[in-house]
């Protein structure tokens, strides 16, 4: 997810310290970058407890004298190749459009998922009624994975700040990035932890609630339980007593959706 800012038609990427620091519990990254633009910009990415997204912040401040004007631009490399396809927007139809707040990409029709394929993307940009949208965007509908959004003319007047909020989703489905997506562009609980009032305030292009409440219910996730199971050699008979095992996530699903044995 590479940030840049333009100024007059040049290009100035977002490069960041050699040295960055956390808030929340460790569980957000702070990066700061002086000058860029004439503005201080800081990029706070967030994953909370929960899991299922990163919360990426851009901040820009203006510490001078004189107004700044630039555009903003995320722009990330999907990773999919030609293979790459929208599965889902937020407008209901499988073009990406400024009228969108979300969209699902992937690299399949959804018979092959993770791990046999991409993992499912998803990227939330925007939200209703926020003070700012997206003034352009560009994802073909099929054969490219060069995905940007971008904000225009942005005046940031001297000692103000501006925020620019944005998350994005990895999934080993469709269906389970398309409900992180509708479910994060209506702000859960999960999606406001951390937030000062200060951040709440100045966020453009979400209409975040001035307390940092959420209408929605807190997720509750899964509670930790245990698998039991024996661990055999080679020949398919010997039991090996005190065997460690990884399960990675993608084979719990899949364990999960046959006969829950193994």
């Amino acid at each position: 997810m590479h940030f840049s800012l333009f100024s007059a038609g040049t290009e100035l990427p977002f490069s960041g310290s050699n040295v960055a620091f956390t808030e929340n519990n460790g569980r957000q990254i702070v990066i700061q970058q002086f000058g860029l633009a004439n503005l201080d910009v800081t990029r706070k990415i967030f994953v909370p407890d929960t899991g299922y997204f990163a919360r990426y912040m851009e901040i820009l401040t203006n510490s001078g004298t004189a107004p700044v004007t630039v555009d903003a631009q995320i722009f990330s490399n999907l990773g999919s190749d030609f293979g790459t396809r929208i599965i889902a927007t937020s407008s209901g139809d499988k073009v990406f459009g400024t009228d969108d707040f979300w969209l699902v990409t992937d690299d399949d029709d959804g018979s092959s998922p993770y791990p046999n394929s991409d993992p499912t993307l998803a990227h939330i940009f925007g939200g209703p009624n926020a003070r700012l949208a997206v003034s352009a965007v560009n994802l073909p509908p099929s054969g490219s994975d060069l995905l940007s959004y971008r904000w225009n003319n942005l005046t940031i007047q001297p000692g103000q700040t501006v925020i620019l909020m944005h998350f994005a989703v990895q999934h080993s489905t469709q269906p389970a990035a398309t409900a992180s997506a509708e479910r994060l562009v209506q702000l859960p609980p999960e999606a406001l932890v951390g937030l000062s009032s200060d951040e709440i305030a100045n966020i453009q292009n979400f209409a975040v609630p001035a307390d940092g409440t959420s209408p929605l219910d807190v997720l509750n996730p899964p509670q930790l339980g245990s698998v039991n199971g024996t661990v055999l050699a080679g020949d398919g008979t010997t039991a090996i007593a005190n065997a460690n095992v990884t399960y990675p996530q993608w084979q719990f699903d899949l364990w999960k959706k046959r006969d829950h044995h193994f």
